[in-house]
């Protein structure tokens, strides 16, 4: 995608294909690739860190949206800043912490769909500086 035209490059993480899949179709304008774990986004990553947002589910069996961004802060950090933490809004206490330690942004379930795809074209926008 070339700057300017606002198509970006998602990574979408969550275990429920039904989540992913309405996800991608929120933001069929952009490149989506999915994830259906933390472990398989990092495999992903590993081999092409070429996105311009990361959708990830907070509450994931194997591997916690904490745990793969601490990992991502690591590995890479300018990808960081670019995460959007998806919940149903079940938060566990060191969950809850975490996003109010961290700037990114937080969307919850049911998604709004215009705040959605703001946020989304808000944060490729703003990695075109």
């Amino acid at each position: 995608a070339s700057a300017g035209d606002g198509r970006g490059r998602i990574l979408i993480i969550d275990d429920e294909k039904r989540i992913r899949s309405a996800i991608a179709r929120m933001l069929r304008r952009h490149e989506t690739i999915q994830a259906a774990s933390g472990k398989e986004a990092r495999a992903i990553l590993e081999q092409d860190a070429a996105f311009d947002v990361i959708l990830c589910d907070m509450m994931m069996s194997d591997l916690s949206g904490m745990d793969f961004h601490q990992w991502l802060t690591v590995a890479f950090p300018d990808l960081a800043g670019r995460v959007v933490f998806v919940t149903g809004g079940a938060f566990t206490p060191r969950a809850r912490d975490y996003l109010n330690q961290v700037d990114n942004p937080v969307l919850e379930k049911p998604f709004d769909v215009n705040e959605f795809r703001k946020v989304v074209n808000d944060l490729i926008e703003s990695g075109r500086v």
